[in-house]
């Protein structure tokens, strides 16, 4: 267990050397902005970076949008030999323009639900509160996926990990096979069956653009009527 999201630079390498020992030749791993900005992933070199989404979040750290926007693009600059590393980015997401600036010294593959210009698409997709059925579009061709990863915002990571996929040559179906073998995670729009009438969703949103979009992706996979239960720690970002 780590204490936050990103550990410190030197908690992070002994994780790394951890995992080396046990032969582990992959890491994948989420980045804060807070760890960004104080250099706790500077000694890591990454091959691939993500570009999910921006909405407002931690200006109680980072203290305006624009300087928490700086915070996530240091992870994109940082990206420089074309030969090894690759940027993967949501062109659905009005910041996208940033990110695709920042990387511009290596290649960029995008993913979108909307643009079918995107390297990575979902030429179709079927939402449910039980599944999800996707056909992905790439520059590998065609592969049709049902996942147990519920709503539209889970569409988009799926598409996101598709793309990494792309960025590292992996077989799309092998890329395939890994997204149909994902299992939801807990409190991620997470279902909870306890044999009651009705379904009941439990999910992280925290932020007023998280909190849309999740009411969004309820609604969208057919819920005739939503009651919202939501708390928020305080004492942080009271924008």
């Amino acid at each position: 267990e780590v204490p936050a999201t990103t550990p410190d630079g030197l908690q992070l390498q002994q994780l790394y050397a951890g995992m080396a020992a046990l032969d582990c030749t992959a890491v994948s791993m989420e980045v804060s902005s807070h760890a960004l900005a104080l250099g706790r992933v500077d000694g890591t070199d990454f091959d691939v970076a993500v570009f999910t989404n921006l909405s407002r979040d931690h200006l109680d750290f980072h203290g305006t949008f624009e300087e928490y926007r700086e915070a996530k693009l240091k992870l994109f600059r940082g990206l420089t030999d074309p030969q090894r590393q690759r940027a993967v980015i949501n062109l659905d997401d009005p910041e996208a323009h940033h990110f695709i600036q920042a990387a511009s010294k290596v290649p960029i593959i995008t993913f979108s639900m909307d643009n079918p210009e995107a390297a990575v698409y979902a030429e179709q997709v079927q939402l449910s509160l039980f599944e999800t059925a996707v056909t992905l579009a790439t520059p590998e061709g065609e592969a049709s996926i049902v996942s147990a990863l519920l709503g539209r915002c889970n569409v988009l990571n799926l598409l996101a990990a598709a793309a990494v996929g792309v960025a590292l040559e992996t077989p799309l179906e092998n890329i395939a096979a890994g997204l149909e073998a994902c299992a939801a995670v807990p409190g991620r729009f997470e279902m909870i069956d306890e044999g009651q009438p009705f379904a009941v969703i439990v999910d992280y949103a925290h932020t007023p653009d998280a909190l849309e979009r999740l009411l969004e992706s309820v609604r969208e996979i057919g819920a005739r009527r939503i009651l919202l239960v939501f708390g928020a720690g305080g004492d942080r970002d009271r924008g």
